[in-house]
């Protein structure tokens, strides 16, 4: 989406993001980016491919049938998410989004869905903590999946 939004010089801001989603999905369908994940998935050179903000279980239809996809649900308290998107600011207006702000934004049309979709998750890793136990966790889950860490 956010590769959408630059190549039509729109500011990379949730709003835009929002918008973008509902408009897609409004035209082609609940599960267009479904299957564009889907091809880019099996397009990919690696082993392993690693999608991250499924936000819709439209968002995954495509690719549950296939043996080797594992959703991953990555939980965060809602206030250390706050603080870490703040330090982030990878959307426009993060960095002097208040606390209040961020709640109404998490009532939107695309993050409401967010529980119904872990909901679903093969595995959930928490991420209170700090890095160490959060790439702990990580190194377990891949152990558990047979997939070697190189580096």
């Amino acid at each position: 989406m956010g590769d959408l939004l630059t190549r039509v010089s729109l500011d990379k801001s949730r709003e835009n993001f929002i918008q973008v989603s509902e408009a897609m999905r409004k035209a082609f369908g609940e599960d267009v980016f479904s299957h564009a994940i889907l091809h880019d998935m099996l397009e990919a050179p690696h082993d392993v491919a690693i999608l991250d903000g499924v936000r819709r279980v439209q968002d995954i239809v495509a690719l549950e049938p296939l043996p080797q996809f594992k959703l991953i649900a990555i939980d965060t308290e809602p206030q250390l998410r706050f603080e870490r998107m703040k330090k982030r600011g990878e959307k426009t207006g993060e960095t002097n989004m208040t606390w209040s702000e961020f709640q109404a934004v998490e009532n939107a049309p695309t993050e409401v869905t967010i529980p119904e979709v872990m909901a679903r998750a093969w595995r959930t890793i928490p991420n209170n903590g700090d890095m160490d136990a959060f790439v702990g966790s990580i190194h377990e889950m891949m152990r558990d999946l047979n997939i070697s860490l190189k580096g």
